[in-house]
């Protein structure tokens, strides 16, 4: 799969579709399904065509409130996955949300990317002021061909957004994963904490997320899949919260990788969580983390078990 800023690429012929695709969940495979069956049926390139963050923060960095479900990176690791041959980037044409819906479409969409199919979701808008619209695109149907998903298939992804956000801030593991058809990523940076866990036999990986607005799950602790750098997966268990009892005051990613001893300080991590273990606990003193820990470990390792996972 190729990815292309804007500016760099003039295409070869497209199927394309628009969009942020936060999840890249179910109910978006409708979407990307459609488009992948027409490039192979008419022997075109499959792409999409969105951005490299949430719109609202390349407007405005500093806005609040927003929490994705996914990185660029993570995305684009589903894209591959799905067999889509390009992604192409819209950040870096200046003044693109100034853009009237007419000129979106006679610029970029066919002038640029020379685009044979369009697929957008029903009452998908674009352009400034949200002005563009399935009328609109239909209008240019001697450039392209253009099919809108029912609205019914359409609230189903909207309420999948919605139901994995609130499944994920609720510890439902399970439920999200089950709605994005594949286990939920997050992805960062080893840093050095306190390093407290050695001297109890747990040492445990800080991660430093990759976006700030990503979502984090519910604080407690979680049986995960990790992998560093571009290494082999390993089995752990993951700890989201403040170390309640031992002065915690920041919240924290702590991962502790089974079977596993190298320094991988400044290295780049992915967790995908699988499930819920249990809620975060308030202890008197790092020694009485020890027996949890024992059980939470034992618990991991069964439910890996039961899945007949092997990493």
């Amino acid at each position: 799969m190729k990815i292309f800023d804007f500016k760099d690429k003039n295409l070869d012929p497209l199927a394309l579709t628009i969009g942020s695709f936060d999840g890249v969940h179910k109910g978006h495979l409708t979407i990307l399904k459609k488009v992948l069956d027409y490039s192979t049926e008419k022997g075109l390139k499959s792409a999409i065509l969105t951005f490299s963050n949430h719109p609202r923060l390349l407007i405005n960095p500093k806005s609040v409130g927003i929490e994705i479900l996914q990185t660029a990176e993570e995305k684009i690791i589903v894209f591959e996955e799905m067999g889509i041959d390009e992604v192409v980037y819209l950040d870096g044409i200046p003044g693109i949300f100034d853009y009237e819906a007419k000129q979106f479409v006679e610029e970029i969409i066919i002038g640029t990317l020379n685009a044979k199919f369009v697929c957008i979701g029903y009452d998908h808008r674009f352009g400034k002021n949200r002005s563009g619209d399935v009328h609109l695109l239909k209008g240019y149907a001697e450039d392209f061909e253009v099919v809108q998903i029912p609205v019914l298939e359409e609230e189903a992804i909207a309420i999948s957004s919605t139901r994995i956000r609130e499944a994920l801030r609720e510890g439902k593991i399970q439920e999200a994963n089950g709605l994005l058809g594949r286990p939920y990523p997050i992805s960062g940076k080893v840093i050095r904490g306190n390093q407290w866990g050695r001297t109890i036999g747990f040492p445990t990986a800080n991660v430093e997320l990759d976006h700030p607005q990503k979502l984090i799950p519910m604080v407690g602790i979680y049986a995960v899949e990790l992998i560093i750098g571009m290494g082999i997966p390993y089995l752990g268990m993951m700890y989201i919260g403040y170390r309640k009892g031992l002065d915690g005051t920041e919240k924290r990613i702590e991962v502790n990788i089974f079977d596993f001893d190298q320094e991988i300080y400044g290295q780049k991590i992915r967790i995908q969580v699988h499930a819920f273990i249990r809620e975060d606990q308030e202890i008197n003193q790092l020694e009485d983390l020890v027996p949890l820990l024992i059980e939470d470990r034992k618990k991991v390792l069964e439910f890996f078990h039961k899945q007949s996972f092997v990493p």
